[in-house]
């Protein structure tokens, strides 16, 4: 798009815009102005929100359309005045850098970051593909994965790792739970997953010598060395376990750590279903605390 198109209305593709850029109000437009507070309603000139799809601590993820294309999008919002610290900002920079190098059917494909906005409105913004679909966290709601379901989602989600992994730098997620994958509305119960949220990410694997990373990540779902700022691929099989058996028990894994924080996994498994060895081995074997110990490779 040419800077002299900026200046041009837009065409809206609905009969209404839901959410003002500006005011952040639903609003009916008057061309490009909000009919609420006068200003444009668009962001950046460029997009329209149609809804939120989901708000955190320090973000907000809309779900937006590419006026140019009519395409719709995920829009990640980080408001500069919610910053914390530049470690927020850092991650938020982080994760734009390193969708746009990762090129998967079982990652969301990345379209464009910019900072819009005036004043207090600053933000960060990151746009990639909208994931028409549910997570498995609330697919674990309505429903109890078997264990040949589990072992499909476990298959397919080393599929994504084992590509992440195999770059150079290695790519580790570093958050990986239920609520980060979805399923795609046209995939079936064994296909179409995507593992989402790479704000957590962290694009190097450092040496042991080196004095560790940033902790992140989500509690009962991190390996003891990721807890220490020293995430591996090993740690992603770590995460990979877990959400394994949360989703056979239907609990997040903060309902099954003991008074050690320990994550007796095999106690929180539906009564009377014993697990095939094979799961079981391969389980024992990715939820080892040692990661010396641990399965290395998702391979």
């Amino acid at each position: 798009m040419v800077v002299g198109e900026r200046s041009q209305v837009a065409q809206v593709t609905d009969d209404t815009v839901s959410l003002c850029a500006s005011c952040g109000g639903d609003t009916s437009p008057v061309g490009a102005t909000c009919a609420a507070c006068g200003r444009d309603w668009r962001l950046d000139g460029r997009y329209q929100l149609v809804r939120r799809l989901g708000h955190g601590a320090w973000g907000t993820t809309f779900e937006a359309v590419r006026l140019e294309d009519g395409a719709r999008v995920a829009l990640k919002e980080l408001l500069v005045r919610r910053l914390e610290d530049f470690k927020t900002h850092d991650l938020f920079k982080r994760e734009a850098s390193v969708l746009e190098m990762l090129e998967h059917r079982g990652i969301p494909r990345y379209y464009d970051d910019f900072t819009a906005g005036e004043g207090r409105q600053v933000g960060l913004y990151l746009v990639t593909e909208l994931i028409d679909g549910v997570t498995l966290e609330a697919e674990m709601k309505v429903r109890r994965h078997s264990q040949l379901d589990v072992i499909a989602i476990g298959r397919e989600l080393c599929e994504v790792l084992t590509y992440l992994h195999g770059l150079a730098p290695p790519v580790v997620h570093r958050d990986i739970k239920p609520s980060n994958v979805m399923r795609r509305a046209t995939g079936s119960l064994a296909q179409g997953l995507v593992l989402i949220d790479f704000g957590a990410v962290k694009e190097s694997v450092r040496s042991a010598d080196d004095g560790g990373s940033t902790v992140a990540g989500t509690f009962g779902y991190m390996p003891p060395e990721q807890l220490a700022g020293r995430a591996t691929p090993a740690s992603d099989l770590y995460a990979l376990g877990v959400l394994m058996v949360a989703l056979m028990a239907r609990k997040p894994a903060s309902a099954m750590l003991d008074d050690a924080n320990r994550l007796n996994w095999q106690e929180h498994l539906p009564a009377g279903t014993p697990l095939a060895d094979g799961l079981r081995d391969i389980l024992g074997d990715v939820l080892e605390l040692d990661p010396t110990m641990r399965l290395a490779d998702a391979q």
